[in-house]
């Protein structure tokens, strides 16, 4: 299913040189050495290497003084172009569940955003005409196997672990929960939490499952050619391997 989600009139190409740290990436953009704010905390290995091209927004000036001129928001891969932001990820998806575009989530709208619940901060309130309140977090996956299945995390996540503990403990209170792994990656087969790197965090989502947490994956990809972000699966298979 290829569904355009976001038309985007803002992209710069530019050319990765180094990562500096985890959010800073020295960018070549028109000849010109530059630093561009990577807005994902994952360590993007698979991605993120010294001569890819790369997508950018130019950050509009503001009177704080700021070492980044662009956010890098993606980055060429099969062709097309993974999204690694994970706020352009949660737009996508915004504009889906508004739009009534995921079939597992109909009739819903996006109630509230970054909603504190006990120790966390969970993504979404959702409001749906079936289900009532839904309770939605959100995680990026953009590592990616042998066997083309996207995993997340692509490094121990203390974070990520307490966000599923919460939406467990939530459901278990009789609440709507969900649990979507964001494939910002092209021609993806699936998703599987990536036991190697976390198995706790494998172990946490095969709980979730259990305990009735709802658990999904799509995969979205930015369109370079089209300047758009795409939808292109809106159900991907799940692998809970061991």
């Amino acid at each position: 299913m290829l569904r355009e989600l976001l038309s985007l009139n803002y992209d710069i190409e530019c050319i990765i040189l180094k990562r500096l740290n985890k959010f800073v990436v020295k960018v070549l953009v028109n000849g010109r050495e530059e630093y561009a704010y990577l807005h994902n905390t994952g360590k993007l290995d698979n991605l993120v290497k010294e001569g890819k091209k790369c997508y950018c927004i130019s950050i509009e000036k503001s009177k704080t003084p700021r070492k980044t001129k662009f956010n890098l928001f993606a980055i060429e891969y099969g062709g097309k172009a993974a999204i690694v932001d994970t706020r352009v990820q949660e737009r996508a998806y915004e504009v889906a569940v508004n739009n009534n575009i995921l079939p597992w989530l109909k009739n819903c709208i996006v109630s509230r955003k970054n909603v504190r619940i006990d120790k966390s901060i969970i993504d979404y309130k959702l409001r749906c005409r079936d289900l009532g309140e839904v309770y939605v977090e959100l995680k990026s996956a953009v590592a990616v196997s042998n066997e083309m299945f996207a995993l997340y995390p692509d490094t121990p996540t203390l974070r990520g672990r307490r966000h599923i503990r919460t939406l467990i403990q939530l459901r278990m209170r009789g609440m709507h929960t969900v649990l979507v792994f964001v494939a910002g990656l092209p021609g993806v087969k699936g998703f599987m939490p990536n036991k190697y790197v976390d198995p706790e965090i494998h172990d946490l989502v095969k709980e979730a499952v259990n305990k009735g947490v709802i658990v999904k994956a799509i995969s979205i990809y930015y369109d370079p050619f089209k300047n758009t972000i795409v939808l292109d699966k809106d159900d991907l298979p799940i692998r809970l391997n061991g």
